[in-house]
């Protein structure tokens, strides 16, 4: 076991071959370790792990990751888990005081709130026309309350489902004519064929008889194609 103190190159003791090491401890919980020597002093005089917990690696860590510096920034832009499209606000942002502990704030309400100049207040409810809580386009959202909100978005439940019912019975109406469609152009057909007979052979007492009989009859009986 190596005394505290003791100078070892790299390449004795399986790290990198041209730099010094010395076995020493970590001066927060004490445990041994072999530490790089930079200068003629050990480079770092805590272990990684309390390394770590010190506030000013917290602090480094932290502004490693924040923002533009992360991976995962979009630029302020965020996702609610109700579908709705969050926007992170600066604290000197003058609707701050709308945004929630994080500093995000949903867009659409922030769109109205701009459009208005002024703060929205707690029961202000925002509402999205088209029931696209992504398209917060002005034209598409209005203000009112959260008790008037309910009897829209019942009376749109109301409609939807409505126009789903609509949509069944001509889905249903369209099979239906579908099935028959065949049968009526085959009859479009005969009369057709009906007509044409009639027109050159009305003078033909045979024709006016037989008027009614069927088109396979009238073709053999006149030559027809």
């Amino acid at each position: 076991m190596p005394q505290i103190g003791e100078i070892r190159k790299g390449k004795e003791i399986g790290k990198r071959p041209y730099e010094t090491y010395v076995w020493s401890a970590c001066i927060d919980c004490g445990k041994e370790r072999w530490s790089k020597v930079r200068q003629g002093e050990i480079q770092y005089q805590r272990c990684v792990p309390c390394g770590q917990r010190t506030p000013e690696s917290r602090q480094k860590k932290s502004l490693a990751f924040k923002r533009e510096k992360s991976h995962f920034w979009k630029g302020g832009r965020s996702s609610h888990s109700a579908g709705y499209i969050l926007i992170l606000l600066e604290k000197d942002d003058f609707f701050y005081s709308m945004a929630e502990s994080n500093g995000y704030v949903l867009e659409h309400r922030l769109v109205i709130a701009k459009s208005l100049g002024r703060c929205l207040h707690p029961w202000e409810v925002v509402h999205h026309k088209n029931g696209n809580k992504t398209d917060n386009r002005k034209g598409n959202l209005a203000l009112t309350t959260s008790p008037h909100h309910s009897q829209i978005t019942i009376l749109e439940a109301t409609v939807n489902d409505l126009k789903e019912q609509l949509l069944i019975r001509e889905k249903e109406h369209k099979e239906k004519v579908r099935e028959i469609l065949p049968y009526i152009n085959h009859k479009e057909d005969c009369l057709i064929y009906r007509q044409n007979y009639l027109e050159a052979l009305w003078d033909d007492e045979n024709a006016k008889r037989e008027c009614n009989c069927g088109m396979e009859a009238l073709k053999q009986k006149y030559g027809g194609e």
